[in-house]
């Protein structure tokens, strides 16, 4: 499946050069209910769940993605409030997690953060991938990273392009300032054909879609 990862232009344009994408730890997304996504009024629950939170975060990153890229409320909060770029990316199903939107917090069991380390297919998705109905318009997907298996730049990890994550197309924002060439120049160094996309406000609805005056001649 493509999937679409939306950040500065800056940032875009440092990952199509290096090859390769952040790894966002757990603790540093916007979130605060990430992988605390329970009903935790009872105090013992609270502290196991977030005891669970914690030990995860320190050997687990993410990296997120975005099912699309027309919804102009992404481009504003992720993108440089549409300055930015998405990258689309093919991504093996096998590895990207859907997200699970929930009206209210899960009703969980102590014994079951207890065992976490290593739990149950159902348990694990609740954990990783569960979020308030309000971020559905996300429509986000999740690729979940050990960290023990990636060195750290200057406490940073990174996670590079290969079979499993494929660049595939790019897409400018409807008021990014870098040139389309540029960037079309800079995808040719890929051995397979990346597709470089201007984006435009829609005019009939609230939407964000290509600009077909920029559109690639072939």
């Amino acid at each position: 499946m493509e999937l679409f990862n939306l950040s500065s232009a800056e940032y875009a344009i440092s990952n199509i050069g290096l090859g390769r994408m952040k790894i966002s730890r757990i603790g540093d997304l916007n979130d605060p209910f990430e992988l605390l996504p329970f009903n935790i009024q009872d105090k013992k629950l609270r502290a196991a769940a977030r005891l669970t939170r914690d030990q995860i975060a320190k050997t687990r990153g993410v990296l997120c993605f975005s099912q699309n890229w027309s919804n102009p409320v992404l481009w504003s909060h992720y993108a440089d409030k549409h300055r930015g770029i998405a990258l689309g990316f093919e991504v093996r199903d096998r590895f990207a997690i859907p997200v699970s939107y929930e009206k209210t917090l899960t009703e969980v069991e102590i014994d079951q953060l207890a065992s976490s380390a290593d739990p149950s297919e159902d348990f694990g998705r609740a954990l990783l991938a569960t979020k308030f109905e309000d971020w559905r318009y996300e429509n986000e997907f999740r690729i979940f990273i050990d960290l023990t298996q990636h060195e750290s730049e200057g406490g940073l990890y990174f996670c590079y392009f290969d079979s499993d994550l494929v660049l595939t197309s790019v897409v400018l924002g409807a008021r990014c300032t870098v040139p389309i060439e540029q960037v079309r120049k800079l995808v040719s160094q890929y051995p397979h054909k990346v597709r470089v996309r201007q984006a435009r406000m829609a005019f009939t609805k609230f939407e964000v879609t290509e600009d077909e005056r920029y559109r690639e001649k072939t």
